[in-house]
C-alpha cells in the first residue's frame, strides 16, 4: 500500500486525480498540504491566498477524507507519507519535487515536470540515486485509444498502414479561464500605448542548444 499526499489543494487534484486514485486498491490518500506564510511566494498576497487554500483543502477532505497539513514541508517530512502528488504551478515543481525526493518520497509531477531540461534531468538523477520514482503525469501515452489503434493495426483489418494522422485539442475554454484572463488584462493595459493589441501565447521547448518556438494561440 502506497500512502500518498497532495501538495496544494488544486482544482485538478479534486476533479481528476482523487477520483482516479479512489479506484485503485494499492494507494491510500492520507492528506493535502497548504502552504504556510514562509512558503508562499507572493508575500503580500500570502494571508488571503492561504485562507483560500484552506477552503479548497476542506472541500477535498470532506469528499475524500484524510487530513490537512499546514505546510508543504510538513507533508513532505511526514512518516505517514510514501509519495506526493505535486500539482503546483510549473515554476514551483522543481523546488518542491527536490525537497520531496531528498526526504525519501516518490513524486508524481503534474505536467510539465519542470520548466527546463536541466532541472528535469537533475530530478531524474536524484531519484535514481535514492532508489525513488519521479514521474510526469503525462497520461496521453496511456490512453485507451492508443491500445485500440494498436490492436486494429496488428490484426490487419485495415491492411498495411502507410500514414498516421492525428489531432489533439481541448474544448473551448471558460471565460474565467486564467489564460483568457491574462490575455484580456494585457490587451487592456496595452491599449493606452497605441500599439497593436494582438496577444500570442508561445510555447517554448528547449532541446539542448536548439530552441524551438511553437505558436499555440
Amino acid at each position: 500500500m502506497i500512502r500518498i499526499g497532495i501538495i496544494c489543494p488544486s482544482e485538478i487534484a479534486l476533479r481528476r486525480f482523487l477520483p482516479a486514485l479512489k479506484l485503485l486498491n494499492n494507494f491510500k490518500f492520507i492528506g493535502v498540504a497548504i502552504a504556510d506564510k514562509t512558503e508562499w511566494e507572493r508575500v503580500n498576497d500570502g494571508i488571503i491566498a492561504i485562507e483560500k487554500e484552506k477552503e479548497k483543502a476542506n472541500v477535498i477532505i470532506e469528499n475524500y477524507g484524510g487530513k490537512i497539513f499546514n505546510s508543504y514541508l510538513s507533508i513532505i517530512k511526514s512518516d505517514k507519507i510514501d509519495a506526493v502528488y505535486l500539482p503546483l504551478p510549473p515554476a514551483l515543481h522543481y523546488k518542491w519535487a527536490k525537497e520531496a525526493l531528498c526526504a525519501g518520497k516518490h513524486v508524481l509531477l503534474e505536467k510539465p515536470a519542470t520548466t527546463s531540461f536541466e532541472e528535469t534531468k537533475e530530478l531524474i538523477d536524484l531519484a535514481k540515486k535514492r532508489g525513488l520514482t519521479v514521474h510526469e503525469n503525462y497520461m496521453f501515452t496511456f490512453h485507451q485509444q492508443l491500445k485500440a489503434i494498436e490492436s486494429i493495426v496488428k490484426n490487419g483489418k485495415i491492411g498495411e498502414v502507410r500514414l498516421y494522422r492525428m489531432a489533439f485539442g481541448f474544448p473551448r475554454r471558460n471565460k474565467k479561464e486564467i489564460r483568457k484572463m491574462i490575455r484580456e488584462y494585457c490587451k487592456e493595459r496595452l491599449s493606452s500605448y497605441k500599439i497593436p493589441t494582438k496577444i500570442t501565447l508561445v510555447e517554448s521547448v528547449s532541446f539542448g542548444d536548439r530552441f524551438k518556438k511553437k505558436r499555440i494561440s
